[in-house]
């Protein structure tokens, strides 16, 4: 840079400069350092940094308010800012002199500014440029700079933009820059400006002032543009106008990067100084920029490189064309996501139509959206001659690309219309393999342009490519698997031929197969009707309203295959069926789109025709339709032979009903059991819609519907028909011959045809019968016809039979009774048994001949504790286990095996293990030949009796041993009265006084007990307070103790206590037991008489307790035993009956009581009277 250049800049200004120009040595600095002062430091910076750094310390030492410009070829942004920092006011990188020469002048002629705001102004720089340095994300680059922007400036609207010179190489030097804007940021007041989203593109003309400070490339400052216009015209953004408007352009050296701009709603907002501000900090912007377009734009062609090696990846691992197409999509999208709609079109072979593979259309964009800005291609198939853009593509084998759809020429009226909807930009990408094209990648934005780059096309070029090869590879896999399929599917069908399917599962059987090799929704088999010579329909899926789809058939169906047959096709495939000239339009069958119509072949004869049907338009090609062809063609041998089988079932099965109607004749002994199994026979087997018979009525004037008419559901009940009338009944009774006619009215629609056949019995009919064809396409065939009337002749032969069959009847039915009312006896005679059996008191066994058990009754379980079903099948001497009737066992075992009778009496062992005694009656059996069938035993439980026969001999033995001590001593003491002294005469006759009175309480003991057991003694209960019960015994208990020096306690209740007592027994009872605590309790001892309550129960107690000998435990098994007397009593010689206990426990028994007896825990023993509480 020559000083002349510099001192330029002095003209008109009386100001001193100091240029230093490259300075390479701080030597030749220190010459300029004995000037006193300078207004302006300019120098070239071309030293190392630490010099620079010496230098710049050294002007401001030696001159600290004179400002420093520096100008460089340094483009990184961090040593620069290490120069702002050391104290560098201004900085231009490599300026032209014209442009050094315009810094310098502004500099000198800027207000000088306070140095505290100074070093702010440059700190925020020095913090910005370290803040941008480090960041390569547009959109974060963008949100830092606006927190500086904002900090520097304090704006309302803030514009920031990024450039796109629409070429790499473009040369932007001229005025005349061309290209695009894309908005970085834009913000009103710190929020998003609606108008101008990010990432909005701008052509450069459109971009207002923006775009002039990108084609100017210098900086622009307008105080107030209410008085100053823009050098443009500018469209509003925002309703608010600004009123001051400050911007530059970013600058990589000569190339534009883009532009910011800072706008405020005050006039005269910002100055000169500010201007000079955002050029210095556009210089650290456009490098931060630069760095951040270079890293996007690496970034993307990582990625790019990625998408590509991921889809190679992918698609050649995987058979699937929807899944290859789905990748494919995904590449494009994941690579540029900012489109609106991805395609995927194939070319049919003579490149007429563009086949829809695959789209995808941006999720943000609703459905009715997509419709609206859809691009071309918008049905499944489409001519590619209103397609011109993928015309283009095709024939240069390019890829197209349109930046504004609105600026082409020559669009073909749909391109037209798809741009007036909305379609602006669009990248067709040609599908070539070696240099044909197959088909197109179709990519689209919406509402506005977009430039798509080399890379973006290169890329999407190689993915098409990719694309279409691993397309080809899983079509031609597929085409394979779909032949494989269709070869296997028409083994299947042929295996029908073998297999003994009705005609209705063979036709279910091939609609399941036919959905292997193509997808319907609708699918009919009509076959020809030879007799009625047309089609009838066979069997339907896919739509509801059979009897419509029937109705069409039997009217079109032979118009279609005379069509089909006339044109030398054996098929007839209509893509649309809305574009068929041929296609009759039916009610009710406008859903169907898609139509293929096979005619099925025996050789060459035509048996009908399979139609599949697709509610989808372009479902079908030639090659669904070849494929439904060969299916035809093999189904057509299997219907044939399914049909020729069910005709053969159904002779089979009229065969079987005859046979059946036989069976029935010659069993049916009445009119009325005939003609219901007769009806019950066709309504299952033939005619499950309408079958009966009418009768004639008594006085011949009406055919009467039997009971037994069958109808399906829904069908009106029939009703009775006049025989003179116009009925087709009454015709065919009159002319002695079958009739076939419309339904009745009333059967109309339910009914496709009626038969009557009357019912003739000597020339004479009496009665018909009639059935009903349904709406399913059958006809009566002559077959049908012979079958009917020869069942009818052999009803007729039976009814016949009915008729001399009637007095038979009657003896039949007179036998019948008897046999019932015999059989009935038995039966009751058996019942009865069996009742005897099982509720007799004795146990029954029968037994085979070698002891098995075969029959047990209820008894037995009662005697042995085991249940029946436990001893059937068990053996006899199994069940007599006790070891001490081994004996028994053996000649038991003897008689068994001679079959001889046998009695006597077993120990037995309960299955608790107790003994229990059977007295056993054995009676062989013999059957009506004489033949041993085995035994029946008899055995009664006299366990009770044996206890008895021990009771009595116990019982004798202690009567004969109580009554003859005192009668042994009454006798002695009357032969010492006889023959003693006289003085002794009255301590004799105490003795016998004594013995008396205990022989008399042992009589009366006897005597209560006898009345007991005999319940001859009625209890008088009533509700009895508990101390009135022991109030007349307590005193003579109370003496009875003192007697015998022993204390007796009577323990009330605290509260009023009732039960129901009998005061003549229950009094006893306790005296009873009172007594004999008294007399097994040693002189001294204490007996306690208390009653109470148990809590929570319902039973009330009286209990005596004493401290007395207590009870063994032998003893306590044995204690209400009569005449028992315990170890107590023989050890005490303690006199007694051993009724006490016996006659106290039956008192207690017969008051729903119980008595129980205890040791106590210290000595003696408790006796407890419990009884039901009564409420007091």
């Amino acid at each position: 840079m020559t000083s002349d250049v510099l001192h330029r800049a002095l003209n008109g200004h009386d100001r001193r400069l100091l240029s230093i120009t490259a300075v390479v040595s701080m030597t030749e600095f220190e010459h300029a350092l004995e000037e006193p002062a300078y207004d302006l430091i300019v120098t070239e910076v071309k030293l190392g940094w630490g010099d620079i750094r010496q230098l710049l310390a050294q002007i401001k030492q030696t001159w600290p308010n004179c400002p420093v410009l520096l100008y460089t070829a340094v483009t990184t942004a961090a040593p620069i800012a290490a120069c702002f920092k050391l104290g560098a006011t201004d900085y231009l990188r490599k300026p032209q002199p014209d442009k050094l020469v315009r810094a310098v002048k502004q500099t000198l002629d800027a207000p000088v500014a306070h140095p505290k705001a100074q070093f702010e102004a440059l700190h925020e720089l020095f913090e910005m440029a370290i803040s941008l340095s480090g960041t390569f994300e547009p959109a974060v680059l963008m949100q830092k700079l606006f927190t500086h922007i904002d900090r520097l400036f304090a704006p309302n609207t803030f514009i920031a933009v990024f450039y796109d010179p629409l070429s790499d190489t473009q040369d932007q030097t001229d005025g005349e820059t061309e290209g695009e804007v894309e908005i970085a940021l834009a913000l009103v007041n710190g929020q998003p400006i609606e108008t101008l989203p990010v990432g909005l593109r701008l052509p450069l003309a459109q971009a207002g002032i923006t775009g002039w400070l990108i084609r100017h490339q210098q900086p622009i400052l307008i105080q107030d543009m209410a008085t100053t216009p823009p050098p443009v015209p500018i469209r509003p953004v925002i309703t608010q106008s600004p009123r001051t408007w400050l911007g530059t352009p970013l600058l990589v050296g000569q190339r534009v990067v883009g532009a910011i701009s800072v706008q405020s709603f005050t006039p005269g907002a910002f100055s000169d100084s500010d201007r000079q501000l955002i050029e210095t900090l556009a210089t650290f912007v456009a490098l931060a920029v630069d760095n951040a377009i270079l890293f996007q734009r690496e970034a993307r062609r990582r990625l790019g490189a990625e998408a590509l090696v991921s889809l190679a990846t992918t698609i050649i691992q995987d058979n699937d064309l929807s899944t290859i197409l789905t990748h494919i999509i995904q590449a494009v999208v994941k690579f540029m996501p900012d489109i609106s709609n991805c395609r995927i079109s194939l070319l049919d072979e003579e490149m007429t139509t563009l086949t829809l593979l695959q789209s995808w259309t941006r999720p943000d964009e609703t459905e009715t959206d997509a419709q609206r800005h859809a691009p071309l291609i918008t049905s499944k198939e489409f001519p590619l001659a209103q397609a011109s853009i993928a015309q283009r593509a095709i024939a240069t084998r390019q890829p197209v690309v349109v930046p504004d759809l609105r600026q082409e020429q020559s669009l073909t009226e749909h391109t037209q219309e798809a741009a007036a909807r909305g379609l602006r930009s669009m990248l067709y990408v040609p599908m070539q393999n070696h240099g044909r094209v197959l088909g197109i990648l179709h990519i689209n934005v919406n509402h506005r342009t977009r430039r798509f780059s080399e890379h973006e096309i290169n890329l999407c070029q190689s993915i098409a490519n990719y694309g279409l090869v691993a397309l080809q590879n899983a079509r031609l896999r597929q085409g394979e698997q779909t032949q494989l399929n269709l070869n296997h599917t028409l083994r299947e069908v042929g295996s029908l031929l073998t297999s003994e399917y009705a005609l209705d599962e063979v036709y279910e059987r091939i609609f399941d197969l036919l959905a292997k090799v193509i997808q319907y929704d609708m699918v009919t088999i009509q076959l020809y009707d030879r007799e009625q010579k047309g089609l009838f329909l066979a069997a339907v899926r896919g739509f509801d309203d059979t009897a419509l789809v029937g109705d069409v058939v039997s009217t079109l169906g032979f118009d279609y295959v005379r069509q089909i047959m006339e044109s030398g096709q054996p098929y007839r495939m209509i893509a649309d069926t809305q574009l068929a000239e041929d296609w009759v339009d039916v009610p009710g069958f406008t859903a169907i789109r898609s139509t293929i119509n096979c005619l099925l072949r025996i050789k060459d004869r035509v048996i009908g025709i399979l139609n599949v049907d697709n509610w989808e338009p372009n479902a079908y090609t030639e090659e669904s339709a070849r494929i439904v062809l060969a299916f035809a063609n093999q189904a057509a041998i299997a219907l044939e032979n399914a049909r020729l089988y069910d005709e053969l079932q159904q002779r089979i099965n009229e065969l079987s009903i005859i046979n059946q109607v036989t069976m029935v004749s010659t069993k049916a002994l009445y009119l009325d059991e005939l003609l219901t199994q007769t009806t019950a026979v066709l309504s299952a087997q033939r005619f499950p819609a309408y079958v009966g018979f009418y009768l004639l009525d008594e006085v011949d004037r009406y055919y009467i519907p039997h009971p037994s008419f069958h109808t399906a559901e829904n069908f009106p009940a029939p009703t009775r028909i006049p025989i003179q009338s116009d009925h087709p009944l009454a015709v065919a009774g009159r002319q002695h011959q079958i009739q076939i006619h419309d339904p009745q009215p009333d059967l109309q629609n339910l009914l496709s045809t009626q038969v009557s056949l009357p019912l003739l019995i000597e020339n004479k009919a009496l009665g018909l019968m009639t059935i009903g064809l349904v709406n399913d396409g059958h006809h009566l065939t002559d077959n049908d016809r012979y079958f009917l009337q020869t069942l009818v002749a052999q009803l007729s032969t039976a009814v016949q039979r009915t008729n001399l069959y009637e007095d038979a009847q009657f003896y039949a039915a007179q036998l019948a009774d008897k046999v019932y009312q015999r059989t009935a006896e038995l039966q009751a005679e058996k019942d009865r048994t069996q009742t005897i059996l099982d509720t007799a008191g004795e146990g029954i066994f029968f037994i085979d001949p070698n002891g098995k058990i075969l029959y047990a009754n209820n008894a037995i379980t009662t005697q042995s504790g085991y249940l029946v079903n436990e001893l059937i099948g068990q053996s006899l001497y199994t069940f007599y286990q006790h070891p001490q009737t081994a004996a028994t066992l053996a000649t038991l075992r003897k008689h068994i095996e001679t079959r001889q009778e046998w009695r006597g009496e077993i120990d037995n062992l309960h299955r608790d293990g107790s003994l229990y005694t059977v007295s056993v009656n054995m009676t062989p059996l013999a059957d009506s030949l004489s033949q041993h069938t085995g035994f029946v035993i008899v055995q009664a439980d006299i366990s009770h009796l044996k206890e008895v026969e021990r009771l009595k001999s116990d019982f004798v033995s202690n009567v004969s041993h109580e009554l003859r001590t005192p009668l042994t001593n009454i006798k002695t003491y009357l032969t010492l009265l006889r023959r003693g002294k006289p003085e002794k005469a009255p301590r004799y006759l105490n003795v016998l006084d004594h013995e008396t009175e205990r022989l008399a309480r042992l009589i009366q003991d006897l005597l209560d007990l006898s009345r007991l057991d005999t319940e001859s003694t009625v209890m008088a209960l009533q509700p009895t307070p508990l101390t009135a019960v022991v109030e007349e015994i307590l005193p003579l208990l109370i003496a009875q103790a003192e007697a015998k020096e022993q204390t007796f306690t009577w323990e009330a209740p605290p509260t009023t206590l009732t039960t129901l007592a009998d005061m003549i027994h229950l009094p006893q009872s306790i005296h009873r037991l009172a007594l004999n605590a008294i007399a097994y309790t040693p002189q001294g001892g204490h007996i306690t008489l208390s009653a109470g309550q148990e809590e929570s129960t319902d039973q009330v107690y009286f209990r005596i307790r004493d401290n007395g000998l207590g009870l063994s435990e032998e003893d306590r098994q044995h204690l209400f035993e009569r005449f028992f007397r315990g170890t107590a009593a023989h050890q005490t010689r303690e006199p007694g009956t051993g009724l006490g206990l016996a006659i106290s426990q039956e008192i207690v028994n017969r008051h729903q009581g119980h008595i129980t007896a205890d040791n106590n825990p210290d000595q003696g023993a408790t006796f407890t009277i419990w009884l039901p509480a009564h409420p007091a």
